[in-house]
């Protein structure tokens, strides 16, 4: 794909090049689809990591300053598998051989029962292993000064809101409406600090009452 005619801006499109390299060095395969959304199942997705068969998915068929901070999302998550860091073991074997990731959507989606302990581990552990990718993120455009590009405020809001919506689901059982993504409406993400420095096991009850609001109704 000529990624010149998605990404006008050269130092945005030599960084993307680069961390495609890099996946790709790693023996990942990388499919960019030009779509404004994955969907998978009853959940929609902007990209996804595929640890398993080693493949990594994002939709760019979107404003290019949309989809960036969801690639570079993806790519901290291969970041995290290649380190093993603390966020990634604590996902692994939450029940049985499964990951907390694969608990997490088997309860979500496909409605299997597990004891109430389980579901809270996997939901908390999957927070949490998202939490770390987030502050990845942050870090990478930072340290590649691309912060001068994109709005790394307005980002770091919307990755809280992403995270806390895991705390939401615990109660709700339901991914959000495609239309309606908790770090996507404006009204959601600005109730969110634009720090890391928070409390992410505490649910805000503004956040949570606005979420049942917003996130659930079809686009009519």
């Amino acid at each position: 794909m000529d990624l010149l005619k998605k990404i006008p801006d050269k130092k945005l499109r030599d960084y993307i090049n680069k961390r495609i390299q890099r996946i790709e060095g790693f023996g990942y395969r990388i499919v960019l689809i030009d779509k404004q959304r994955i969907i998978e199942g009853k959940s929609t997705y902007g990209g996804l990591f595929d640890e398993e068969n080693k493949e990594l998915t994002v939709a760019i068929g979107g404003e290019y300053l949309q989809w960036i901070p969801i690639f570079i999302h993806e790519t901290c998550h291969l970041d995290q598998t290649i380190e093993k860091c603390e966020a990634w073991q604590n996902i692994q074997n939450c029940y049985r051989d499964d990951c907390a990731v694969t608990v997490f959507f088997r309860w979500l989606d496909d409605k299997k029962k597990y004891s109430d302990d389980i579901v809270f581990k996997a939901i908390s552990a999957t927070r949490d292993y998202e939490l770390d990718c987030e502050m990845r993120v942050a870090k990478e455009i930072i340290n590649n000064k691309l912060d001068k590009i994109l709005n790394l405020s307005m980002i770091n809001q919307q990755a809280n809101a992403y995270i806390y919506f895991y705390n939401v689901m615990y109660f709700t059982r339901k991914w959000y409406s495609k239309n309606f993504r908790s770090n996507k409406v404006k009204k959601l993400w600005k109730m969110m600090p634009d720090h890391f420095d928070n409390d992410y096991t505490m649910l805000p009850i503004d956040y949570y009452r606005q979420c049942l609001k917003h996130c659930y109704k079809k686009k009519k």
